[in-house]
């Protein structure tokens, strides 16, 4: 049986936000089952316009992305805080669940290590940061 239990529908809704028109539903096997309500809105990924490593990583993990802005949005799992290290390694399983290469998820594994600390710490410094729904 897929981790991934519902598929990813979302509709555009401007520029480069979309908003989830479905709940999707996530079972992770370590951390159990991620749920991203419907209505929550998401970019995908926030992938640096550098022409180059745009090009190679655009796209590549659509269920990935939304659930890894939910991790960074709520900053949990149900109940559970979680730590940026493991939205982002969570992240990870998820794209390999959804068959993207080992090389463009290394890729974007470490763009994310690199750089998610921006907006995970804007989530984290406003209590009550919008969770884009």
């Amino acid at each position: 049986m897929t981790p991934i239990l519902t598929p990813t529908a979302v509709e555009h809704v401007g520029g480069r936000e979309w908003v989830l028109i479905r709940e999707l539903r996530y079972e992770h096997p370590q951390y159990g089952l991620i749920v991203v309500p419907e209505g929550f809105r998401t970019d995908f990924d926030s992938v640096p316009r550098l022409p180059f490593a745009y090009w190679l990583t655009k796209n590549a993990s659509v269920t990935g992305a939304v659930v890894h802005d939910w991790l960074y949005a709520s900053g949990r799992i149900g109940d559970r805080p979680i730590s940026r290290l493991e939205a982002d390694r969570i992240f990870r399983d998820v794209m390999e669940e959804e068959g993207v290469s080992w090389w463009r998820r290394a890729m974007i594994y470490r763009g994310v290590r690199l750089g998610g600390w921006l907006p995970w710490g804007r989530y984290r410094d406003d209590d009550e940061a919008p969770l884009g729904i």
